[in-house]
């Protein structure tokens, strides 16, 4: 007791450090002591009363028996608040800022942050993400039809989480895209010069509540608008709206389960009800399997991290974008439709703990396009062949 205050907090040892000294302590015959005290980092105050303890008598197996007792009593003490430490700090499920709109990385789920459960608010730190990507699918032909097609996207998304009461967060999320789509010869959409729509824009914003109610369960719910706009349509015409509820159950460390609910009205389309799955599956220290958004840019998949400084991620999902069109479109502020399914690699470089920089490619096993009127009625739809695409990402941590 008069060696640690109550009031002093000891740093965690780390298992090199435990044993390390163990076998010293093990050992208390001649071996000097100040390598034991330098071996272990004992706190100063601490190495201070052993060195008067030494300074004041003979160096004897007595006194060196004595003192290696000292410093195992320390050992210990400053081991159990190692680990009391260690068994407080808990993986907390909230999900992701975004929710299910128009875009892949917008599906609500669970996704693991550091923190102490029942730690207030003040004690935990808000975090952030910011994202840049851009990729491109290459031409493929329409199935049925004469004509082909090409898309490109560039985008920006600004993630935040922020600390609330004793085991609550709020997300922001705030995202921007632009697609670029190049036609030829679809007549099909547009019997004039086949090239039915160009450009698009889309812009959503997303709002989440999340809590962990014990080392257990947890629960979120928010809210989504989103607007999404061909090159001179009315941006009032183009706005929509999505709400998701769920939870998460952590059957362990290494695996956690959950569902929720999203509801979501499309542009000129029936309220859609879409159930929702996700769980994170750590194999082992360098595997986890995953369904949820951050899984590349993709939903599920498979990741292997060999070390700290790269991570592959090897996936599947689905990608929609649903937008209005303008007055001279071959459907006057009619909407357009694009969905597809990526299976793509992604190449992760983490340039520093704040930075990281990505490649992805791989093949869009399916794409569909779908041309509606202004009152929602199908005019056409249509498939295309598989086609590749390649990307490249940077994103920011804070």
């Amino acid at each position: 007791s008069t060696l640690l205050p109550l009031a002093y907090t000891p740093p965690p040892l780390t298992r090199l450090q435990t044993s390390h000294l163990a076998k010293h302590v093990c050992e208390p015959s001649l071996t000097p002591l100040i390598d034991i005290f330098s071996a272990c980092h004992l706190p100063p105050h601490v190495e201070f009363v052993l060195m008067r303890y030494i300074s004041f008598r003979a160096l004897t197996p007595t006194t060196t028996t004595k003192a290696s007792a000292i410093v195992a009593a320390c050992l210990a003490c400053l081991s159990a608040t190692s680990m009391a430490q260690e068994s407080s700090s808990l993986v907390t499920q909230v999900p992701p800022a975004a929710v299910l709109t128009d875009s892949p990385s917008s599906i609500a789920s669970p996704q693991a942050t550091d923190g102490k459960l029942y730690e207030p608010a003040k004690a935990r730190t808000p975090k952030a993400k910011l994202d840049l990507y851009g990729d491109h699918t290459f031409s493929s032909d329409l199935s049925d039809a004469d004509g082909n097609f090409a898309v490109s996207r560039v985008g920006i998304g600004l993630q935040m989480l922020f600390p609330v009461f004793e085991s609550a967060q709020i997300g922001l999320g705030i995202n921007a895209k632009r697609w670029e789509y190049d036609f030829e010869d679809a007549a099909i959409f547009d019997s004039v010069d086949g090239d039915p729509w160009q450009g698009v824009n889309d812009f959503d914003l997303t709002l989440s509540f999340s809590n962990k109610i014990n080392e257990k369960w947890s629960y979120f719910f928010g809210g989504s608008i989103q607007s999404s706009a061909a090159d001179g349509a009315d941006f009032s015409d183009s706005i929509s709206a999505a709400g998701f509820f769920g939870g998460t159950y952590s059957f362990s460390d290494t695996f956690s389960l959950g569902g929720g609910i999203i509801v979501r009205q499309p542009l000129e389309d029936d309220l859609e009800v879409v159930p929702v799955i996700t769980m994170d599956w750590k194999i082992d220290e360098q595997w986890r399997f995953s369904i949820a958004p951050n899984v590349g840019r993709r939903l599920a998949g498979l990741i292997y991290t060999p070390c700290e400084s790269w991570e592959f991620a090897l996936g599947g999902g689905i990608e929609f974008n649903s937008f209005r069109l303008d007055d001279e479109a071959p459907a006057p502020e009619g909407v357009g439709r694009y969905r597809r399914a990526p299976l793509g690699l992604d190449v992760t470089w983490n340039i520093s703990k704040q930075v990281s920089l990505s490649g992805y490619g791989g093949v869009m096993l399916f794409q569909e396009l779908t041309l509606d009127d202004s009152d929602g009625e199908r005019i056409e739809r249509e498939e295309s062949d598989m086609a590749p695409f390649a990307g490249i990402g940077l994103q920011f941590r804070f």
